[in-house]
């Protein structure tokens, strides 16, 4: 088991400190926008791609914005001198008590470094572990900042009103933040020690007031309570042992995502929205939809699962292996991977998929269960998209069948975008397919017949169903009645992806 953290998680004990280095953030610029203005790049993530002497050479000026830059985030030594004009009236020393900064001895004088990362990540400053270096082991408790997993998260969560907000496992606490720009109150749960501290401090650094920050394994600490939206990003990867609390659940199989899927039904007040970003198993002689579409029955909610990806075993072990366990050796990587797949396959696990769970609390009646095939990367904010598609399942099924939706009227999304392809004929140029796509949102994509297409630009929300297919029949000279019978499978696959809307 790898040791624990030797370095204790940043704090002050004058709450005046804090707010010194506040302004000092803010003084300097150090935001999304104000490092991506001042180091000329052309998106902030491109700090991860730009050779680090270009970086340093757009740091070296001397300006608050370019220290702060190379001691948080750069991970390089800066002068004492410059530390102390980039975070005035904050005293250095004071820093350094606080454990966001160490002297180190050099030949140019007194400089400082920090082992924690401070991001700036919309509109929030936050305190994190530092990635360990590819020859060193992650300590079993350290606390992850915001990686691909929870950034996608945030985007998806559905951000409306919420009375209380549950954030379980919620690491450095940037999902409870963020959820507390829209929700009365928020919890943010972890079974992490360090992880708490850490989001105690980014609470008190980013000043916000309405996020509890309390210990519990699962649900054990938030028993009897009802929420409007919980978000999770749990340690869900199957894996053998419980080696870092990140990572590891514990459990066999996929039994941390089962018991935070089925406890996030049980959580949920009526009406209330769930997203768990987890990996589930797909295990032989039992379809996977079917074991998921069990965990939120009992609870009475809908469930609906967006996959973004399945793997086999060993690509699965060789994943998590490369990108997790970068200190060991290439000859001690090889065993770790045959250890890791066969205890996959002792669990006679055949695949192993990635995606969001999301649930939606019914008001008594039976849940529904379905999913679809979702790109890993949506475009842009995709929260309001993923509200649209469980409204277009909840009408497809209160209509009465096909003859109702005939008499419905339908609108495009707002965020409908389509491209159409035309080809040169002996009659001229002429339509010959179109793609759908959804920006911000979902970018499901999609090839559109040309008869599709007609229909799609003519729900203005004006005409019903029936008299748009009609009017397509008409201008193409196709038979009503064969058109109709083959059109609305399709238009219902349009609904509950979110690209046609039922109108009131």
């Amino acid at each position: 088991m790898p040791a624990s953290h030797p370095v204790l998680p940043p704090w002050f004990e004058d709450a005046a400190d804090m707010a010194r280095l506040r302004d000092a953030l803010r003084g300097a610029d150090y935001s999304v926008s104000g490092v991506v203005n001042a180091l000329r790049l052309k998106a902030f993530d491109s700090i991860r791609t730009l050779g680090r002497p270009v970086l340093l050479d757009r740091t070296s000026g001397g300006r608050p914005i370019d220290t702060l830059v190379r001691l948080f985030l750069l991970r390089v030594p800066v002068p004492e001198g410059a530390l102390a004009r980039a975070i005035s009236p904050l005293p250095v020393d004071r820093l350094v008590c606080s454990r966001l900064a160490a002297p180190v001895a050099s030949a140019e004088g007194r400089e400082y470094v920090s082992g924690f990362d401070l991001l700036p990540y919309e509109g929030l400053a936050l305190v994190f572990d530092r990635p360990p270096r590819d020859n060193h082991e992650p300590y079993a408790d350290y606390v992850m900042g915001v990686g691909g997993s929870t950034a996608s998260l945030g985007m998806q969560m559905i951000r409306r009103p919420s009375r209380l907000t549950l954030d379980l496992g919620c690491g450095c606490g940037v999902l409870a933040f963020l959820a507390s720009r829209f929700s009365e109150r928020v919890i943010a749960a972890d079974r992490n020690p360090r992880a708490l501290a850490m989001a105690r401090f980014n609470a008190a650094l980013n000043e916000i007031a309405n996020v509890e920050v309390i210990e519990t394994d699962f649900f054990s600490g938030v028993k009897g309570r009802v929420f409007d939206l919980i978000v999770s990003n749990p340690p869900f990867v199957i894996s053998p042992g419980r080696t870092y609390i990140y990572r590891d659940g514990g459990m066999e199989r996929d039994g941390v995502t089962e018991t935070v899927v089925r406890g996030c039904g049980e959580h949920l007040a009526p009406g209330g929205f769930a997203h768990v970003l987890c990996n589930w198993a797909h295990l032989a002689g039992t379809p996977w939809e079917d074991r998921l579409a069990s965990w939120s029955s009992p609870a009475g909610a809908d469930m609906l699962v967006l996959r973004t990806h399945t793997r086999d075993p060993v690509e699965y072990a060789q994943q998590w292996v490369s990108e997790t366990e970068r200190h060991l050796t290439t000859e001690q990587s090889w065993t770790r991977l045959d250890e890791w797949t066969a205890a996959l396959r002792s669990q006679k696990i055949e695949a192993i998929s990635g995606g969001l769970v999301s649930l939606h609390k019914t008001d008594g009646r039976p849940g529904w269960f379905d999913h679809d095939t979702s790109p890993e990367q949506g475009a842009g904010y995709t929260g309001e998209h993923l509200a649209r598609m469980f409204a277009g399942r909840d009408f497809l099924l209160s209509i009465g069948g096909e003859r109702e939706l005939l008499s419905r009227r339908l609108r495009c999304s707002e965020n409908l975008r389509l491209s159409q392809h035309v080809r040169l004929t002996d009659e001229g140029w002429r339509l010959f397919e179109a793609e759908a796509r959804i920006d911000p949102g979902y970018p499901f994509g999609g090839v559109l017949e040309p008869l599709v297409m007609q229909f799609v630009l003519r729900m203005e929300g004006r005409e019903t169903v029936g008299e748009g297919l009609a009017a397509v029949a008409e201008e193409s000279g196709r038979d009503p009645r064969s058109l109709m019978s083959g059109a609305l499978s399709v238009i219902g696959h349009l609904i509950r992806r979110g690209i046609l809307i039922p109108v009131g």
